[in-house]
């Protein structure tokens, strides 16, 4: 049974090329050069049944070589990344076509930062802070939790069963139920939300009434 922290490993390579070529830029580069391409090697064969030889059909010519050099590159950068940030996909999706284990690419990369702490890995990625927002959560309230001292989570504590795939709703509902502090400082705050919440429909049902 295989950790976390040794799932994620494989994933490290493709998240620092991302990091170095974003996956936009690299699309941008491949898209530009295939279309400057395809109009080289046009006006290539354009030019050379109209004036016959001349130096400049031999420079379009070149200049379409380099770019289909350069879409050559790129292409193969997308499908060697596209074979990791697809990963899992189909299992997390629940296609029966191709079932696969491990970890996701997205989960790589969040508790790549932060191997030490699982929870603030997950609740500081963008995914979580998300969701703490959307439950009425705010940044620095979250902050003054993960700042106290705590017991935490780590990537190695994290078992990952065999033919499992472990997707970032893995990652939460793992510390939801392993992170006992954590869901002590759910329970309090929402509760207390919870109580406003009530106050507040009181008020208007009376404000209705009367």
């Amino acid at each position: 049974m295989n950790s976390l922290a040794h799932s994620i490993i494989r994933y490290l390579t493709p998240i620092r090329l991302a990091k170095i070529l974003p996956r936009g830029l690299v699309d941008f580069i491949k898209t530009i050069s295939f279309i400057v391409t395809l109009f080289g090697f046009l006006s290539s064969i354009l030019l050379v049944a109209i004036i016959g030889g001349n130096p400049i059909i031999d420079l379009v010519g070149a200049i379409a070589y380099m770019s289909f050099g350069v879409w050559t590159a790129t292409f193969m950068i997308s499908c060697y990344h596209n074979s990791y940030y697809y990963h899992g996909f189909t299992s997390v999706i629940g296609s029966e076509e191709r079932h696969e284990e491990g970890t996701t690419y997205d989960v790589a990369d969040v508790v790549r930062r932060k191997p030490d702490d699982l929870t603030d890995a997950f609740l500081t990625s963008p995914l979580g802070s998300m969701i703490m927002l959307r439950v009425g959560i705010e940044q620095y309230v979250m902050q003054e939790f993960l700042s106290q001292p705590r017991q935490k989570i780590t990537a190695e504590m994290v078992p990952i069963k065999e033919g499992q795939i472990f997707s970032l709703m893995s990652v939460a509902s793992f510390i939801l139920q392993q992170d006992k502090e954590f869901k002590k400082f759910l329970h309090n705050l929402l509760s207390h939300l919870f109580e406003k919440l009530r106050d507040l429909c009181v008020r208007w049902s009376f404000g209705r009434c009367f």
